[in-house]
């Protein structure tokens, strides 16, 4: 898992960033309705910035996320994770899905785009309602030409719009290679 220093502004979109991290990971789901807390960063301050993701309890510790994180990154919607009392995380086992998270300025004119293109290879756009940044969640099967070539026609010109993978690349940009070396549920 990579964790990062989040800026203030990142903490403020980031809603669900909270004090729930002092609760145990089995407190954190019961609590937030089917929810589990990953940890996304820290504050400057210090303070963990946790990311409330749709999950499900499976076995004695792992939850599967239902959905993929927009901050929490290394992970993406089917993979099964373990949880730490401080919201940090290990995935255990891959579902099979890529992470790419679009981050920028005026997404709102890119949203029906990047839908369209991604329904083609089988991927879920979503966004917050104030398309602060877009998750887009697609089946490793599509292979990474197509997503990079479906990304790369909706982002397009898209002024200040940016790309890249959440659960591709380690903190040192080394790839996972998660997709080659293990098997997904």
């Amino acid at each position: 898992m990579q964790v990062v220093t989040v800026p203030e502004s990142t903490a403020r979109i980031a809603a669900w960033a909270d004090t729930s991290w002092r609760r145990t990971a089995d407190e954190r789901l019961q609590n937030m309705h089917g929810h589990v807390a990953l940890l996304a960063g820290r504050k400057a301050s210090g303070e963990p910035v946790l990311e409330q993701v749709p999950a499900e309890h499976v076995g004695d510790a792992g939850y599967r996320l239902l959905g993929t994180p927009g901050l929490a990154l290394g992970c993406a919607e089917g993979d099964v994770v373990t949880v730490a009392d401080d919201g940090d995380f290990e995935v255990v086992a891959r579902g099979g899905n890529l992470s790419v998270l679009v981050h920028g300025e005026h997404l709102a004119g890119i949203l029906a785009a990047l839908r369209r293109t991604f329904a083609t290879i089988g991927g879920t756009v979503e966004a917050p309602e104030d398309i602060a940044f877009v998750v887009i969640t697609v089946p490793v099967a599509a292979g990474f030409s197509a997503v990079e070539r479906a990304v790369g026609e909706a982002v397009g010109d898209a002024p200040g719009a940016q790309w890249f993978y959440g659960n591709v690349y380690d903190e040192l940009d080394q790839p996972l290679n998660w997709w080659a070396t293990e098997p997904q549920t």
